[in-house]
């Protein structure tokens, strides 16, 4: 018997928040790693995520095998389990990002840039850990605003948004979320962004060889801000529970057509490198 959406939603929310509370008997660790067991072997499944994720490989990477696919599908919903955690558990997850430093080509930039007050809008995709360099920069004295999609089932978006806004500011991605987003753009303050979310009125931009809707906001305000369009990543270690903080060079503004389709490179060389890391039951190719 296949169950209405309505009711997968009442039983994730259960599942989720019960798992939360439960969970805190454990040492970190085991929480994160339990819960992503369980996104990766229960509500995965339930979900239909394992199909989407199937389908989105052998629309852009047609090569892979069953068995390849399969391992992809687990890793993935393990990362989405282990991003929940990670989220409701924040004070844990902020000491085991306290020893994280952010790096790369681009950091010394973007490190004078927090220091002197320039705009930056730092953009990333759903890989890896999605707030790890915002709670690191928080730790650091720097209030970094993010932006978020809410999620459909409302019992546990209003608990995911409690939650991730205890480090950071978040605001929704509507039109008041965005007059707020911009205020801190004009006020010199950095920013965070998704931008591998299909939306209707992006443009169509190549992603693994194929058209994907990308929204073009990020580079359009980093033009009207004089920005750092800054592409960054946490990319989650072999222990499961630690980050890689890596900061690219600011992409170079010149059409906000051109800017996005570097974003969207610099993801994807991300995502190839780490496969299971990105979140592949996004409908990302609609």
């Amino acid at each position: 018997m296949r169950l209405s959406q309505k009711t997968l939603d009442r039983l994730l929310s259960a599942l989720v928040l019960g798992l939360v509370r439960v969970l805190r008997i454990l040492p970190y660790r085991h929480r994160v790693a339990f819960m992503g067991l369980v996104a990766s072997r229960v509500i995965g499944p339930l979900a239909g995520y394992r199909k989407r994720v199937f389908d989105n490989l052998a629309l852009v990477a047609p090569q892979t095998d069953a068995a390849m696919a399969q391992r992809l599908f687990i890793e993935s919903a393990d990362n989405l389990g282990r991003n929940v955690a990670e989220i409701f558990f924040w004070q844990d997850f902020l000491k085991i990002v306290a020893t994280s430093e952010p790096h790369g080509e681009g950091w010394p930039e973007v490190s004078q840039a927090l220091a002197s007050g320039k705009p930056i809008i730092f953009i990333s995709g759903h890989f890896g850990n999605l707030n790890a360099l915002r709670a690191r920069a928080t730790l650091m004295g720097h209030r970094i605003v993010g932006i978020f999609q809410p999620l459909e089932n409302e019992t546990l978006n209003a608990r995911y948004v409690e939650a991730m806004r205890e480090v950071a500011p978040m605001v929704p991605r509507d039109s008041a979320g965005m007059r707020e987003f911009m205020k801190e753009l004009k006020a010199g303050r950095p920013v965070a962004i998704l931008h591998d979310q299909s939306l209707h009125t992006g443009a169509d931009l190549s992603f693994f060889g194929k058209p994907a809707k990308t929204v073009l906001t990020p580079a359009e305000l980093a033009i009207r801000f004089d920005a750092l369009l800054v592409p960054c990543y946490a990319v989650r270690q072999p222990d499961g529970v630690s980050f890689d903080l890596i900061v690219e060079r600011p992409i170079t503004h010149t059409t906000p057509e051109d800017m996005m389709q570097l974003a969207n490179d610099s993801l994807e060389s991300r995502v190839r490198d780490h496969m299971g890391q990105w979140l592949w039951m996004h409908r990302r190719w609609k």
